[in-house]
């Protein structure tokens, strides 16, 4: 781990990274569930 300062902006981008990470997991994970749905209805979801 460095010791140097992080910037505003850098902070600002590493937080939009981090969303757009968590909506892209999102999407996958609904895509994901309604594959499951659709493939065998007898699988409940989790």
């Amino acid at each position: 781990m460095s010791n140097r300062t992080v910037t505003e902006s850098e902070l600002v981008k590493f937080s939009e990274d981090l969303r757009n990470a968590a909506n892209d997991l999102k999407i996958a994970c609904m895509s994901l569930r309604s594959c499951y749905v659709t493939e065998a209805s007898s699988v409940q979801e989790f």
